[in-house]
């Protein structure tokens, strides 16, 4: 028996990994696809070789990895190559996180897959049971991705760009947790939805 699959989303800077870390410190299994996503493009792995293939090996850095700062000014350029991109690393992102989740048979009543682009990848979507969607106003997304990476406010535009739109994003939404008042109130939050979704899904006892 498999456990069910929630899909965790939102956009940049809501503190979606915030909350995964909030459900791990529960025990609850977190599929993350950004960590994927490193794994695969890092020195001599399948994600960086392909981005030789198809982009050149200038996108690479001397170590093999690939060389992320010069892949986001190329993205935030073109859209075509945004989209090539995400076909070649999509597929290898989708494979670990298969064979990742199929590790926790039994293990759980429920997992958690983290995926800042689950709405845009609507395979990964209907593979849900069930989505959990972090957000926050536009304007604060802003200043949070301002304050932690130090981007402009042109960059970080052009990288929400990337993302569904925050109104269609709660249209696709199961659950909604609007990250807004501190670490406590959110630790609260992610407990009262975990017993929630415990109730939902724990396989039921006879005694």
């Amino acid at each position: 028996m498999f456990p069910t699959l929630i899909g965790l989303t939102g956009g940049m800077g809501v503190g979606k990994s915030r909350v995964a870390q909030c459900f791990r410190s529960l025990g609850v299994p977190v599929i993350d696809a950004d960590g994927i996503s490193h794994r695969i493009t890092a020195a001599q792995q399948c994600g960086s070789l392909a981005v030789a293939r198809h982009f050149g090996p200038q996108y690479l850095q001397a170590d093999g990895a690939m060389n992320r700062a010069k892949m986001r000014t190329l993205l935030l350029e073109n859209p075509q190559a945004r989209a090539r991109l995400r076909a070649i690393l999509h597929p290898l992102i989708w494979q670990e996180s298969c064979l990742e989740y199929h590790t926790y048979q039994t293990q759980a009543p429920y997992v958690i897959f983290d995926c800042p682009l689950l709405f845009e990848k609507q395979e990964w979507y209907q593979a849900m049971q069930r989505t959990l969607l972090i957000d926050l106003p536009v304007e604060k997304q802003i200043e949070r991705i301002a304050r932690r990476n130090g981007h402009d406010r042109a960059t970080i535009l052009g990288m929400l760009s990337w993302q569904m739109p925050r109104a269609k994003r709660l249209q696709y939404a199961t659950d909604i947790l609007v990250n807004y008042d501190g670490i406590a109130r959110l630790r609260q939050r992610v407990k009262q939805l975990h017993h929630f979704y415990l109730s939902q899904f724990e396989p039921k006892k006879t005694y």
